[in-house]
């Protein structure tokens, strides 16, 4: 069974989370974050493809650094930890751009996509 971004924001929530998240990031990078979650657990084989947005990654930032609470709700919501890389980080913009849209394309495509998660 899949399970979407509200699911994931539902456990955020009960792990305390989503307050400490909404305290330095807006409604839509958090949603935008379970989204990108939902979309790497979904095609983990493509995980190389995509890039969340920088408004996403840094809300991804702030809820992987809470490690206790992050790896609970992986787990509650994926039945494994969704892991975060900078492996990419070095590349030129273009590439990372490239990737960013493919995540939105990715998402759009898999299910609903909040309105204000545009590529940066």
């Amino acid at each position: 069974m899949a399970v979407s971004a509200q699911q994931v924001i539902h456990e955020l929530g009960q792990m305390g989370l989503l307050t400490r998240l909404l305290a330095s990031h807006d409604y839509s990078a958090v949603h935008g974050m379970a989204e990108f979650l939902c979309l790497l657990n979904r095609r983990p084989s493509q995980q190389h493809l995509f890039s969340p947005t920088l408004h996403v990654d840094a809300a991804w930032h702030t809820a992987i650094l809470n490690t206790l609470e992050y790896n609970e709700v992986c787990i509650k919501c994926f039945g494994k930890f969704i892991h975060h890389s900078t492996a990419t980080e070095a590349d030129p913009e273009p590439a990372k751009k490239r990737r960013r849209t493919s995540a939105l394309e990715a998402i759009a495509q898999d299910g609903s996509l909040c309105p204000s998660t545009a590529p940066e």
